[in-house]
């Protein structure tokens, strides 16, 4: 009769790495950034962030409608905003005006983002002007949340 060896039951572990995003991300957004410079926002009615800017003609000639925020705008403390790509409506071509002339000048361009604002009862009642530096929705960058 043969002896029999006693060997010690082994286990081989694999670590578990997640793809990039698990079943929870699934929703894309803007990482929108308000790094525009402190001054009065101003946004073009009729040009959403969509298409594009209109020109320094149209600007200086006042063709385009202008709608005055009347709010001092300053970059927000929490510094970034996730925006559903889906709210792209709420983006327009604008500009932060920085020394009080309500018409854009060199450096002042800016998207607009127009964050609804909504009472407790569910009712929308403004919007938050948020600004950023980039002149193009394509600039800003689109992560899953």
């Amino acid at each position: 009769m043969e002896k029999k060896i006693y060997e010690k039951p082994m286990m081989q572990l694999e670590d578990f790495i997640p793809n990039e995003c698990v079943a929870s991300c699934t929703k894309e957004v803007y990482d929108f950034t308000c790094d525009a410079k402190a001054g009065i926002i101003h946004y073009y009615n009729d040009f959403p962030a969509n298409i594009d800017r209109p020109t320094q003609q149209q600007i200086d000639e006042r063709t385009v409608t202008i709608t005055n925020r009347n709010r001092y705008y300053t970059p927000c403390s929490e510094g970034k905003h996730d925006v559903p790509r889906e709210d792209l409506s709420q983006f327009y071509h604008g500009f932060v005006d920085r020394n009080g002339n309500h018409h854009e000048d060199a450096n002042e361009g800016a998207i607009i983002w127009l964050q609804p604002l909504y009472d407790r009862w569910g009712r929308l009642s403004g919007y938050n002007g948020h600004a950023t530096n980039k002149l193009s929705i394509s600039e800003i960058p689109i992560v899953k949340s």
